[in-house]
């Protein structure tokens, strides 16, 4: 009898971990090992949740590679596929708090979840990003810097009561399209109900 009991707790253990592996997987990107948009949704969710309840801010980074798709047309996809880990590593060597997140959620789009964190905060998380990935001086012909670079769309709001997270998104998307707008590969952002004029890259 102990040895059934044994056995029984081995295949319960066996099953946990692959339970925990599964879903483990089932939130990550396969190609950059970031969370994916599954992760992203669920993630900010909670922690506007959170945030409204302690009213605190916040911020939300939406980060796009310029001419991904020239990118990948002149360079092939495997290059293209390298090119998405090193922004992943760009993105992560400036996001370093236990409770941010870094997701891609799209081809060649990424967030980054930056929960207590205020509007000056929050953008120069994002102009870090932008500068780390161009430091890194990937070439891309297509692209008038002749190398790689990120346009992102910063958005800082406190969650007030009949406020939804879908909020946030559409304004970090508003302050993206400004930075392609306004020549690409600089940061735009919207802080609370005031939006702000590009940031150009130096």
């Amino acid at each position: 009898m102990p040895r059934d009991i044994s056995r029984r707790k081995e295949a319960e253990r066996k099953l946990t971990e692959a339970d925990a592996t599964l879903s483990a997987l089932a939130a990550t990107d396969a190609l950059t090992r970031l969370a994916n948009r599954r992760a992203f949704d669920q993630c900010l969710v909670r922690e506007w949740r959170r945030c409204m309840r302690e009213k605190l801010p916040v911020s939300l980074l939406l980060i796009d590679a310029d001419w991904f798709k020239t990118y990948n047309d002149t360079y092939g996809h495997p290059s293209g596929d390298r090119c998405l880990e090193q922004i992943a590593e760009a993105a992560l060597e400036n996001v370093t708090r236990s409770g941010d997140l870094v997701a891609r959620i799209g081809g060649e789009e990424f967030a980054v979840i930056l929960p207590g964190t205020d509007h000056e905060g929050a953008r120069s998380v994002g102009e870090n990003i932008r500068a780390s990935l161009q430091h890194r001086n990937i070439p891309h012909t297509s692209n008038p810097s002749g190398q790689v670079t990120l346009s992102v769309g910063c958005a800082t709001i406190i969650p007030a009561v009949g406020n939804h997270a879908s909020a946030i998104v559409h304004k970090a998307d508003e302050a993206l399209n400004e930075a392609k707008n306004a020549g690409r590969n600089c940061v735009c952002s919207f802080n609370d109900a005031i939006a702000e004029p590009a940031l150009r890259a130096g």
